[in-house]
């Protein structure tokens, strides 16, 4: 017997539900007021311009925020130009553009998981942020933090 789901409408409407709630702009206050650790710690998370990758993106920063996880968040966004331009969930969290590097340049093979290693690389040579850290947590959009 198959497990009872409920009708794709509602799973839609609450997921737009719990998203309004955790806009960038509606989140400042609450990332702000996370504990000071007695070290700088930064947390890192690498996406695509993806619907997928919204539901995980909420889902993470609602648990980073529940578990009290100490310092600044940013998601690593790697989209192509194409992409980027329809693209609308850049307010769902602290947000760092990436280059995209899905497909490789002289293979033409396509394998969107090598964006983590040189989105971090990219990170910490081009952020601000990256200068003032003592430890880089870095995770996947679909971990949950307790």
């Amino acid at each position: 017997m198959g497990a009872l789901l409920p009708p794709l409408g509602l799973v839609v409407l609450l997921f737009f539900n719990v998203a309004s709630c955790y806009k960038l702009s509606e989140m400042g206050n609450q990332l702000q007021d996370m504990p000071k650790a007695p070290w700088r710690m930064h947390t890192l998370f690498s996406v695509e311009c993806r619907d997928y990758f919204d539901w995980q993106t909420v889902g993470l920063m609602h648990s980073l925020r529940k578990s009290g996880q100490p310092g600044s968040v940013t998601r690593l966004l790697s989209c192509t130009d194409r992409d980027m331009r329809v693209y609308r969930g850049r307010d769902l969290a602290p947000t760092s553009d990436v280059p995209s590097l899905s497909k490789h340049p002289v293979t033409g093979d396509w394998y969107p998981a090598i964006n983590k290693p040189p989105g971090v690389v990219h990170w910490l040579n081009h952020s601000d942020d990256a200068k003032n850290v003592d430890w880089v947590v870095i995770l996947d959009a679909d971990m949950n933090v307790v």
